[in-house]
């Protein structure tokens, strides 16, 4: 969000032609499978959205060749950047790139410690590439360096994320507590 959304990389000062829009058209045009109902705010949700990312950010930011420019996106004189990283797409994408590979390989369910040592690689260039932009680490960043030694003792993330507490929590709260009573023996019982 920080990087892409709040540095301004999708402005639409063009109407139907502007970046905001191809990226809207990009996202819209997608057939979710059911699953999925809304754009991300969970890190399940943010995972999917990884898998079409590279295809959506290539097609809102390519120039008439098909490439994407390492040039930073038009900016009107009333628009106000407040992030101070670099705002070059290609560079960007490039960081991107290897932070999709990453999430996509760490989250199958079935890896080996070579395969796990080879992706953490890619992360770390996705972290380095992410530093030499100006964008700073947070500590989601830090922790993600340690995926190698948390498959080596847990297994695959498959086996420990938390996407499934995180689906039933937010199934929790859609239930409607007023129907909800205890007793004096602390049972929860649904009327």
């Amino acid at each position: 969000m920080f990087v892409l959304f709040n540095a301004h990389m999708f402005p639409g000062t063009d109407g139907a032609n502007s970046l905001k829009q191809c990226f809207l058209d990009a996202i819209n045009s997608i057939f979710w499978p059911s699953h999925v109902t809304r754009l991300p705010k969970k890190a399940d949700e943010w995972r999917c959205l990884l898998t079409v990312s590279l295809v959506v950010l290539w097609l809102a930011w390519r120039d008439e060749r098909d490439d994407i420019p390492d040039t930073e996106p038009p900016v009107s004189a009333t628009e106000v950047i407040k992030t101070t990283h670099s705002h070059k797409r290609k560079s960007l994408y490039d960081a991107i790139l290897l932070l999709c590979a990453s999430v996509r390989m760490f989250t199958t369910r079935k890896i080996s410690m070579a395969q796990a040592q080879a992706v953490q690689a890619y992360f770390k260039n996705y972290c380095r590439r992410l530093l030499a932009l100006g964008v700073k680490p947070t500590i989601s960043h830090h922790l993600s360096m340690h995926f190698v030694d948390m498959l080596k003792h847990f297994g695959p993330v498959y086996g420990w994320w938390l996407f499934a507490f995180e689906r039933f929590n937010g199934m929790m709260e859609k239930i409607n507590r007023s129907l909800a009573r205890f007793d004096d023996d602390t049972d929860c019982n649904i009327l």
